[in-house]
């Protein structure tokens, strides 16, 4: 894939829609289908990568704090 284009990550044999500055990946648009939360239902989303990585690791921080909220909640039942 040449830099500085959209990418469509589930066609990726598809020519590509548009360009951006090529000289940052992290601001590369790249575009994905994403399931919408409670249907069987995807919808095509285009991002920057940088907020992309952002979203996911705050996700995946939320996460990890509800896990440790929850098993502190056990202990404290047991007791």
């Amino acid at each position: 894939m040449p830099e500085g284009e959209i990418y469509d990550l589930d066609a990726p044999n598809v020519a590509t829609t548009a360009s951006v500055a090529p000289d940052d990946k992290e601001d590369e648009i790249v575009c994905r289908r994403e399931i919408i939360t409670g249907t069987r239902m995807s919808e095509r989303v285009c991002r920057k990568r940088s907020d992309i990585e952002a979203t996911e690791a705050s996700s995946r921080d939320a996460l990890r704090k509800m896990r440790q909220s929850g098993s502190q909640m056990e202990k404290g039942i047991s007791n």
